[in-house]
């Protein structure tokens, strides 16, 4: 136990299961609009730092993602300045980020749990968890790392009542959410600390974070509304919502603990009404809490802070409160593992002193069973971590992983697609945008797939097939303005011009901000667009 005290060697673990990841280029999911194409960082000019921070319109905030994250970006500004945006570079930079935060976490664990053992195989259990691969190994993680960091020094900091903590919590669980915009939640885990110290809440410190919290949240919701991110619940009704989230809360559960289930995407089909597995789901996380609340008043509060440590992370992006794009994601998890972590490792060393308090002629067996208890989970998660980056180090067998492990997701068949198109091989891409389009999903990847195959069909003359991938798109997602622009571009060039021109009439008139659209009719018709509604 004494070799998993030393921080220099959890750090030299951590950077020797990463190499694997380190020489991948940039991922086509957010990779490239972020760094490569980012019109803020490529150059990275200080007029672009400045519309980072106070513009908030539309089209900029789109740019970066359609959120307000100005850390982030900023980061990402400073680093693409300083590395030339070198994947390999972004990437080393990335991985110490994450080396440090953990480091950062361990010491808010030191500070507020009693036990130093539980501590500190927490920190290890945590920091090798493969579920954190898809942060660190993708550049588009920045954001998780980033908000990990400053959410484990505004932790570590309040534990401690550092000099200043006063202020300086508040500024940092600040700066986390304006790293990621779901670390809006961080105030409430301060009082996750305290349950584990078991001491008062610094109430005061408490408010003025919350405060803070309170107004990036209304900023977030307000760019939110203005890029159009507001939409309706998943599944079309509050119940589906719940009941959908119930059987997500189920496999959060289960990927926490099988690392084999962790996955690029998560199809996540709607359910309508009651089922079992999203009864099951509540019913573990209400026993979790009920559990949590009875060892509490015995005086053994790392249940009820487990429960906490996992729920308060997760709320955000349960669809519950806001509808987000993603009903499910490896990166939600990045704070809520812990708990499972803190969990196993309070069991380990209770249960070992436990057994040397019956039987204290026996000391060695439990000392020798916690050893086996610690260390095999250690390197289970060590090795699970190896082959998940090493997964992440080469694109191509990133998104084949995710297509066998979640074929009923179009997001694998249609990066897979745009991969091998990028590559000139139209062929492969096609059948694999087909099967993108073949699953029966609401996500955007399946229209995008569609739209990719109607232009590779288009370009080799076959604009009748092409028409009917488009019209059928157009069926399924009505509110998408590129499946209506490129098929009004597919039936002009079919000859049927009249036809066309209601179609982009249709197109710029419900989408008045698609410039697409607007510059295609103009083209084709030699007059202005008509005004949207």
């Amino acid at each position: 136990m004494k070799l998993l005290a030393s921080p220099a060697l959890l750090a030299v673990t951590l950077v020797i299961l990463y190499l694997p990841s380190l020489g991948a280029g940039f991922i086509g999911l957010d990779d490239n609009w972020l760094f490569r194409t980012n019109p803020f960082l490529n150059p990275p000019r200080l007029d672009g730092l400045e519309r980072i921070w106070v513009d908030f319109s539309a089209r900029t905030r789109l740019a970066l993602g359609a959120e307000y994250l100005p850390v982030r970006d900023t980061a990402s500004w400073l680093a693409v300045r300083a590395s030339s945006s070198s994947p390999a570079t972004l990437r080393c930079e990335l991985l110490s980020l994450y080396v440090v935060a953990v480091l950062t976490f361990r010491s808010a664990l030191l500070a507020c749990v009693k036990s130093r053992a539980v501590a500190e195989v927490t920190a290890w259990l945590f920091a090798l968890h493969p579920v954190h691969v898809e942060s660190v190994a993708w550049l588009s993680g920045s954001k998780d790392v980033l908000s990990l960091l400053f959410v484990s020094a505004g932790l570590s900091t309040y534990a401690r009542r550092a000099r200043l903590y006063a202020w300086s919590v508040p500024l940092l669980l600040l700066l986390a959410g304006l790293s990621k915009g779901v670390a809006v939640v961080a105030p409430a885990l301060l009082l996750v600390t305290d349950l584990l110290a078991s001491r008062k809440p610094a109430w005061r410190v408490v408010a003025v974070a919350t405060l803070l919290a309170l107004l990036v949240a209304l900023v977030d919701v307000k760019v939110g509304a203005a890029v159009g991110m507001v939409s309706a619940p998943y599944g079309g009704t509050r119940s589906a919502t719940f009941w959908t989230m119930g059987t997500v809360s189920l496999r959060y559960l289960v990927v926490a603990v099988w690392p084999p289930a962790l996955s690029l995407f998560h199809d996540v089909p709607v359910t309508s009404h009651a089922s079992v597995k999203a009864a099951l789901g509540y019913a573990l996380l209400l026993g979790w809490g009920i559990a949590g609340i009875a060892a509490a008043r015995r005086g053994a509060p790392h249940v009820l802070a487990a429960f906490l440590l996992w729920v308060i992370p997760l709320a955000p992006v349960s669809q519950l409160v806001f509808p987000l794009q993603n009903q499910m994601a490896d990166r939600y998890l990045l704070l809520s593992v812990a708990a499972p972590c803190l969990l196993f490792s309070s069991a380990c060393v209770g249960s070992a002193r436990a057994v040397r308090a019956y039987a204290d002629w026996a000391r060695w067996r439990p000392r020798a069973a916690v050893a086996f208890g610690v260390m095999a989970p250690l390197f289970a998660l060590a090795f699970s971590t190896f082959v998940r980056a090493d997964v992440f180090g080469d694109e191509m067998r990133l998104y084949l992983d995710a297509y066998r492990k979640e074929p009923g997701h179009p997001g694998a068949a249609y990066q897979i697609g745009w991969l091998l198109e990028s590559m000139g091989q139209a062929k492969s891409a096609e059948r694999w945008y087909r099967r993108a389009i073949a699953t029966d999903s609401t996500q955007d990847a399946r229209a995008r797939a569609a739209n990719n195959l109607a232009r590779l069909l288009a370009r080799r003359g076959a604009l009748s097939e092409a028409e009917a991938v488009l019209e059928a798109t157009r069926q399924s997602f009505p509110d998408d303005p590129q499946s209506l622009g490129n098929l009004a571009e597919v039936v002009y060039q079919r000859g049927r011009s009249d036809e066309a021109r209601r179609l982009f009439d249709e197109l710029v008139r419900r989408f008045p901000g698609y410039a697409p659209g607007r510059r295609r009719y103009e083209a084709h018709y030699g007059a202005r667009a008509p005004s949207g509604r």
